[in-house]
């Protein structure tokens, strides 16, 4: 069964289409031989586009008059769309103009034969199918259309990857430019806790746990951000949002990352200050 969308139908609720099948008529009679050899102008609709008051009477279908023939009862599923069914020839006669598709829907086992056995359906068809005289077989393989998107998909996020990897970066030397500022703001401060008895690994661990909170603190001041922009998204989109721990513990564990990579080396250096040297240097500057 092929359906066909009236063009002059408004509502765009009826289809039409070819019926040379047995079909369960709940009043007046199917599709005969005669019907589909005389190309006659005979319908079968639903039952709840009429009862069996107008067998008989005419359905016009793009302008052309179709006796009703039969009335079948419409399945639940298919309440939503009315289908008038005529025979297959007048079909072909009266609406083969307009621009239709028929196809046909294949599944293949064998993955490692599926290009082969593609080439064979399309040879048997074009040599031996019904309609190779008025059109063309195309065959279209769905896994590579799904694979095709997948690869698009894969590249946008290689790219988007690429983008945040350069911003992190970025991110992280300013980090670094800020922690050099810190320590040497904070030489004064620095000696002090050395004279007073901290050790260098306070100390380095002091100015990375520092550097730690304040990527870590970026990281969820974006993710917040983030959130917040996706949901108006969704206001003006199709689409909800739905927030993925697995995602937050992730920005979380790289904002961690990014912290101690870039501040290792400020807190290693305040670390190492001369304790003697800045105490005097403080000293003479008094």
């Amino acid at each position: 069964n092929i359906k066909y969308r009236l063009e002059n139908d408004d509502s765009g609720l009826i289809d039409v289409g070819f019926m040379d099948d047995m079909m369960n008529v709940q009043f007046g009679r199917i599709i005969s031989d005669t019907d589909k050899l005389t190309q006659a102008r005979v319908a079968i609709i639903p039952s709840n586009l009429g009862d069996v008051s107008i067998l008989g009477k005419t359905i016009k279908l793009n302008d052309y008059l179709f006796t009703i023939i039969g009335i079948y009862e419409q399945e639940e599923q298919f309440l939503s769309t009315n289908h008038i069914y005529i025979p297959k020839r007048t079909f072909d006669k009266y609406f083969g103009g307009h621009n239709k598709m028929e196809y046909i829907e294949f599944y293949v086992m064998d993955n490692g034969r599926v290009q082969n056995i593609m080439n064979e359906v399309k040879q048997k068809l074009e040599k031996e199918g019904s309609n190779n005289n008025i059109g063309v077989y195309d065959i279209t393989n769905t896994n590579e259309v799904s694979g095709n998107i997948s690869q698009l998909f894969s590249v946008i996020t290689s790219v988007v990857a690429l983008i945040a990897g350069i911003s992190l970066f970025i991110a992280g030397v300013g980090i670094m430019n800020m922690m050099y500022t810190s320590v040497s703001e904070r030489k004064h401060e620095i000696g002090i806790k050395r004279a007073l008895g901290a050790t260098k690994k306070q100390i380095l661990l002091q100015f990375l746990l520092e550097g730690i909170f304040i990527t870590i603190l970026g990281g969820l001041l974006g993710l917040i951000f983030g959130v917040i922009f996706t949901k108006l998204l969704s206001f003006v989109f199709p689409f909800s949002i739905q927030i993925d721990f697995a995602i937050v513990l992730l920005a979380i564990g790289i904002s961690s990352l990014v912290g101690i990579t870039f501040s290792f080396v400020p807190a290693t250096n305040a670390s190492k200050q001369n304790t003697i040297a800045i105490l005097k240097w403080e000293k003479g500057g008094i």
